[in-house]
């Protein structure tokens, strides 16, 4: 066979992997940012991304549209370009990357105040979280509280650093409930998300309080992992942190891999069983890792605070938290520069 010139090589590599698994009649399942193959639901598709078009993370395998033919059909380097500057499916060597729909961009919305009193009483008096990792957040960035004294989480692109989205919790409960929304057009596949260190394990939780929790809970192992929000349960946000994960080992001159441990801090209920058992389960390097005690993690940190309690007030005992004191010391500054509105 003759040899394929550079340009056709460039060609067939930039085929959009959606339309040619369309004209395949591979089903692809879903949201439109990061569809999977419905028969290997771990492959995900990464449409917009040239270098990088699919990952399956069971493997740690993928790359761009010649990759994908060589992997999925199993065919040698030149019958891959072959297939895919085939006019049989319709694909030619002048089409390229199919884009998603387009969505507005995120403008973060810029309420702050100084004052931080009632987001700092909220966290700490109601939902037990220790003052210093509430404080360290609030100074580096994280943490912020709005005209109505809620609470604001900023959600971060760890590569880039800039702010890609938000959530805004009540500091003030209303029937029962405090007040709950995402900003307008937050960044998909994000959440509010803290970086220790130089990440190896990825922990994933339904929602920010209950990161805190977890990591309230686990002073002094907190070294070298990626903390994640899911807001809910979102394949999406995995896929997209797994995705962000490799980015910054590329970035770092490592190799592209799976994480040793991905673990999945989800509400102990049906729900949160059902999601990890339906993505996750079969995975060697996935942990499922409810609270013991309650619901979710708060309740969890609730429950210890209290033990602690029973503890301190026992005669001749007491509790030892001086080797407790590692909080994202190491983690960046959030952003250097206001935020416009």
């Amino acid at each position: 066979m003759k040899p394929f010139t550079k340009a056709e090589i460039k060609n067939a590599q930039s085929v959009s992997l959606v339309d040619y698994c369309q004209a395949k009649g591979i089903e692809l399942e879903g949201s439109p940012e990061n569809p999977h193959l419905k028969e290997m639901d771990s492959l995900v598709l990464f449409p917009g991304n040239a270098k990088r078009q699919w990952q399956r993370f069971s493997t740690s395998e993928g790359g761009d549209a010649i990759k994908f033919v060589e992997y999925y059909y199993q065919l040698p380097f030149q019958e891959a370009v072959k297939e895919l500057l085939s006019p049989e499916y319709k694909l030619n060597a002048n089409q390229h990357l199919s884009q998603p729909m387009p969505s507005s961009p995120f403008i973060y919305q810029n309420y702050e105040v100084k004052d931080f009193s009632h987001a700092l009483r909220y966290l700490t008096q109601e939902r037990k979280i220790d003052p210093r990792i509430v404080t360290c957040l609030h100074e580096k960035g994280y943490l912020a509280q709005d005209q109505r004294d809620n609470i604001v989480f900023k959600w971060k692109n760890q590569l880039t650093g800039e702010i890609c989205g938000a959530n805004i919790q009540g500091s003030r409960k209303t029937e029962g409930r405090s007040f709950k929304l995402i900003q307008r057009h937050s960044t998909p596949g994000y959440g509010f998300n803290l970086i220790n260190g130089q990440p190896q394990s990825l922990y994933f939780f339904e929602s920010s309080i209950d990161l805190l929790s977890y990591c309230d809970l686990h002073q002094g192992n907190l070294s070298n992992k990626w903390f994640v929000s899911m807001e809910g349960l979102k394949k999406n946000v995995v896929v997209q942190t797994l995705d962000n994960f490799n980015q910054l080992r590329v970035k770092n001159g490592e190799s592209i891999s799976v994480p040793p441990s991905m673990n999945f801090c989800v509400d102990h209920d049906e729900a949160g069983q059902n999601f990890y058992d339906k993505y996750f389960k079969n995975y060697e390097y996935c942990h499922y890792l409810p609270p013991n005690h309650g619901k979710d993690w708060n309740d969890e940190l609730v429950f210890s605070k209290s033990q602690e309690q029973v503890i301190q007030k026992r005669p001749n005992q007491s509790l030892d938290i001086s080797s407790s004191t590692q909080y994202f010391e190491t983690a960046p500054p959030y952003y250097e520069e206001e935020v416009e509105r």
